[in-house]
């Protein structure tokens, strides 16, 4: 898989529901991979980041340390743990 942000990969996660997998970089980007159909099916999100621009300053990125996803019934939620806490996102699939 290319590393298109050419920074470490900080953690990895195997959606084994869902067939899909789960790797967070350095900068806040989760890359999610549709690994049996190839490279060209993963996307791309930055979803780590404080939003500074009422101080007029650019964003700063979060490195994610760890990533998980809990099934809560009719949902599911990815975890992302970075040093400045946890950034939960809902996952919709379809």
């Amino acid at each position: 898989m290319a590393n298109p942000q050419k920074v470490l990969f900080t953690s990895i996660f195997w959606d084994e529901e869902e067939q899909l997998l789960y790797i967070a970089d350095e900068l806040g980007y989760i890359y999610i991979a549709l690994v049996y159909l190839g490279e060209k099916y993963t996307i791309q999100k930055k979803v780590c980041e404080i939003d500074l621009e009422q101080k007029g300053l650019p964003p700063i990125s979060l490195k994610i340390k760890k990533i998980d996803i809990y099934d809560d019934g009719p949902f599911r939620t990815l975890f992302c743990f970075t040093d400045r806490g946890m950034y939960p996102y809902r996952i919709k699939m379809g």
